[in-house]
C-alpha cells in the first residue's frame, strides 16, 4: 500500500504519526509519505532513518499557506491518506479536494458529532466583556458549521473516521455508519527495551500528559501522598511527564503550586519547562517508571469524558513502554490491558496500593511481566494485521 500522513499542527501529535509509520512499515512492501512542517521533519526524520523505514517527507514551506500546502497534498494519490490533526485549519481542509481516500482522526467526538451549536452561541454572549474570549467563541460557532460540512463531505466520499479504541468506536457509531469507522491506537509497543525502573532503589511514579488541573486531579493524589510524608518521601519519586500549557483553562499554575507543597515536605517531583519534550527524553523517562498513574478527571463537561468521547494518553504510554497502570476506577481501560492494571476508588486507596508495592516488590514485578505480554498485542505488525484483515 501507498500511505500518506498529514500532520501540520505546530508541535503536533508526533507520537501518533510515529505509530502510523511503524504500523504501515511493518509490511516492507508498503511506502509512507509524511506531509509535515520543518518541526515535524526534525522530530520524525531521525526515527525513519534509525529504523530504515520506507518513508519519505514532503515539507511545508516557511511562507507557504496551509491551503497551498494541502492543495499540493491533494494532488498526490495514496491508498489511504491519514489526517492526524486538523487543529485550527478547518477552512483550509474544507477548500481542498483530495485525490485519495481520507482517514481523519477524531480526537474529541463531542467536538465533531455532539456539535454543541447552542452551547457555542451561549458562550459568545457570556464572553461579551472580554474581546479575545469573544473572538474565540465566535470562531467556535463558525467551526461548528464547518465541521458539519466536513463530516458530510467525507461521508459522501466514503472516507473513514479514525478513533483510538473500541469504546470510542461504539460512541461514534451513534452518528455515522459502522463501515466508516476505523480504530488505530495512538501509540504502539516499541518492542523489548531496557527497563530502567528501580535502579536507584526508589519507586518511581509517572503521570504522563499536560500539567492540567482541568484534566487531572493532582491535588487529591498529592494530598494523599503527603499524609505519608515521613514514610514515603525517601522511597518514591514522582515524574510529571508533560509540558505546562499556557492556556488559563488548563490551570497548570494550580498543579505547580501543589508540586511545591510536596517538595517542601522532602519529596522529589520532576517537572519539565520546555514547550516540547523530545521523544528520546520522554521515552527514557517512561523507561524509569515503576508505575503509571491515571489520575484523570474522567468527566470534563456535560458532553466530554475520557473513555467515551475522547481517550487519554496515559493508557497509550502504558502500551508504548509496557508499564503497569494504577487507574481511577471511573475510567475503564481497554480489555487488553486489564491484567496489568490496578484500579483505585479513592486517592487514599491509591497511595495504600503504592505502599503495598513498595513493601512487596514482587507484586509490581508480576504486573510488569503482564504489561509486557499485553503490550505485544499492540506491536506494529499486530495492529497492521487487524487493520488489513
Amino acid at each position: 500500500m501507498n500511505i500518506g500522513v498529514i500532520e501540520i499542527m505546530p508541535l503536533g501529535h508526533y507520537t501518533l504519526v510515529e505509530a502510523l509509520i511503524r504500523i504501515f512499515c511493518a509490511d516492507p512492501k508498503n511506502t509512507v509519505t509524511i506531509y509535515t512542517d520543518k518541526s515535524g521533519f526534525e522530530i520524525l526524520e531521525p526515527i525513519v532513518q534509525h529504523n530504515q523505514f520506507s518513508a519519505t517527507f514532503v515539507i511545508k514551506g516557511d511562507t507557504e499557506s496551509s491551503v497551498d500546502f494541502l492543495s499540493r497534498v491533494g494532488k498526490s494519490t495514496h491508498d489511504r491518506l491519514y489526517i492526524a490533526t486538523i487543529y485550527k485549519y478547518y477552512a483550509a481542509f474544507l477548500k481542498v479536494r483530495f485525490n485519495s481516500p481520507v482517514h481523519l482522526f477524531i480526537h474529541n467526538i463531542d467536538d465533531w458529532f455532539g456539535l454543541r451549536l447552542v452551547n457555542s452561541i451561549k458562550q459568545v454572549f457570556s464572553n461579551l466583556s472580554s474581546f479575545p474570549a469573544f473572538v474565540t467563541s465566535v470562531k467556535a460557532v463558525a467551526n461548528v458549521g464547518i465541521k458539519r460540512y466536513l463530516v458530510a463531505k467525507l461521508l459522501s466520499s466514503n472516507s473513514k473516521f479514525v478513533v483510538l479504541n473500541d469504546a470510542l468506536k461504539a460512541e461514534i457509531a451513534r452518528y455515522i455508519p459502522f463501515e466508516n469507522i476505523e480504530v488505530i491506537p495512538f501509540s504502539v509497543y516499541l518492542g523489548a527495551r531496557p527497563d530502567n525502573s528501580g535502579r536507584d532503589g526508589v519507586f518511581r511514579i509517572c503521570i504522563p500528559g499536560l500539567l492540567s488541573a482541568y484534566r487531572r486531579n493532582y491535588r487529591d493524589f498529592f494530598s494523599a501522598v503527603s499524609n505519608h510524608a515521613v514514610e514515603l518521601r525517601d522511597k518514591i519519586e514522582i515524574d510529571l511527564l508533560g509540558k505546562c500549557p499556557v492556556e488559563p483553562s488548563e490551570r497548570s499554575g494550580e498543579v505547580l503550586a501543589e508540586v511545591e507543597k510536596l517538595r517542601s515536605l522532602g519529596f522529589t517531583v520532576y517537572t519539565y519547562t520546555d514547550k516540547y519534550i523530545p521523544m528520546a527524553i520522554f521515552d527514557e523517562a517512561l523507561s524509569l517508571a515503576d508505575l503509571i498513574v491515571g489520575n484523570m478527571n474522567v468527566v470534563l463537561s456535560d458532553t466530554s469524558s475520557y473513555g467515551k468521547t475522547k481517550d487519554t494518553g496515559i493508557v497509550f504510554n502504558m502500551i508504548k513502554a509496557a508499564k503497569p497502570g494504577l487507574i481511577t476506577s471511573s475510567y475503564q481501560v481497554t480489555p487488553e490491558l486489564l491484567s496489568s492494571t490496578v484500579y483505585f476508588e479513592s486517592y487514599e486507596q491509591a497511595v495504600e496500593i503504592i505502599r503495598n508495592f513498595i513493601k512487596s516488590p514482587e507484586k509490581i514485578e508480576i504486573l510488569k511481566q503482564e504489561a509486557r505480554k499485553n503490550s505485544e498485542k499492540f506491536s506494529p505488525l499486530a495492529v497492521y494485521k487487524r487493520l488489513t484483515r
